[in-house]
């Protein structure tokens, strides 16, 4: 169930978006959502996630994770590059070890 709007594949993208170095007021504008939306929506998302004994919204949020480019509102932003940060987020891709 999504919160303010914000499901968890759009969660998953945001986050993987603001570990990438794209800056927030570019993922809230793509949302449609402020700031406040989307940190009440981080805290609830994390503690479903904490919660969730059978893994599954973990799951769910390391596959979309890794979709970021699929996401209808967030996989066409892009960043200047950064060798260092496009790196990390490729490897995060396809390291469990890593990402986590």
């Amino acid at each position: 169930m999504p919160i303010h709007g914000i499901s968890l594949y759009d969660y998953a993208a945001g986050s993987s978006q603001r570990g990438a170095g794209i800056p927030e007021t570019e993922i809230f504008k793509a949302l449609g959502v402020e700031k406040p939306q989307w940190d009440e929506a981080d805290i609830i998302w994390q503690q479903r996630i904490q919660e969730d004994n059978e893994m599954t919204v973990m799951t769910l949020f390391s596959q979309y994770f890794g979709q970021i480019e699929q996401h209808p509102k967030l996989g066409s932003l892009k960043k200047e590059s950064n060798g260092v940060a496009n790196a990390n987020m490729e490897r995060a891709k396809t390291d469990e070890k890593f990402f986590y």
